[in-house]
């Protein structure tokens, strides 16, 4: 008895560094997030302790992360304005080139569409150089001119579009009897007056293209304020009177 009387400690002595190995271990993995911490004696602590642990590393990281995505929602909205108004002013240089010399003038090499008209609105101090449609990239740069529209000048319907939160986000303040000046690439200005006013879906606007008169139309989405692009869009119909 006396003789194992020595050997006993030193039993229990390992199994105590063995349990202090496993206890470590489930620590170290508690900080992978696999497993909850334990007290000395083997209880396992609260979560809200687990979570209170964590937030000194998480959360700088956390509100990082947040301040990277509201500057990036931040930029893009100033982004969107800012291109509109570059490529006006690009657009304008070939607008003027395309009238001195007859004949349509691309803004940059890799456009796929090209200045047909200017748009003046006065009531609204609105301007913009219209595009001819011909790809969904031109509403991105400025209003354009519908292809399954009329002419500009002839007789028809003549339909031109534009983003409410770019080129057209003054057409809230349109009002009945408003004059809208065109002025075409080549031959003298045209004065339209707005007459009519509505809201429609995209698929039901009752309009007509071929028409015994020269009418236009300006059209944008709708509501104004919406961030959400839905099924309604505003029409203004406007029948071209003599100049004044």
């Amino acid at each position: 008895m006396d003789a194992m009387a020595p050997n006993r400690p030193q039993r229990r002595f390992k199994f105590k560094s063995k349990l202090t190995r496993v206890k470590r271990a489930r620590h170290m993995l508690a900080r992978c997030y696999i497993l909850t911490p334990t007290t000395e004696s083997g209880t396992p602590l609260p979560l809200c302790h687990h979570l209170k642990s964590l937030l000194p590393r998480t959360l700088p990281m956390a509100v990082l992360l947040l301040s990277l995505v509201g500057s990036g929602f931040v930029l893009w909205g100033f982004w969107i304005p800012m291109k509109a108004q570059l490529a006006q002013y690009l657009l304008e240089r070939a607008w003027q080139t395309s009238r001195e010399t007859g004949q349509p003038q691309k803004a940059w090499s890799w456009a796929d569409s090209w200045p047909v008209a200017k748009l003046s609105i006065k009531a609204l101090n609105l301007q913009a150089i219209v595009l001819k449609e011909a790809g969904g990239e031109a509403l991105a740069f400025g209003p354009v001119l519908l292809e399954q529209s009329a002419s500009l000048g002839g007789n028809g319907t003549s339909v031109i579009a534009a983003h409410r939160d770019t080129h057209f986000k003054a057409l809230f303040r349109l009002e009945q009897g408003a004059l809208i000046k065109v002025e075409p690439m080549a031959g003298p200005s045209m004065i339209y007056q707005v007459n009519e006013m509505r809201i429609v879906r995209w698929d039901q606007s009752g309009l007509i293209k071929d028409t015994q008169s020269s009418q236009l139309i300006i059209t944008s989405c709708w509501p104004f304020d919406s961030l959400i692009e839905g099924p309604l869009r505003f029409i203004a119909i406007a029948d071209r009177v003599a100049p004044q």
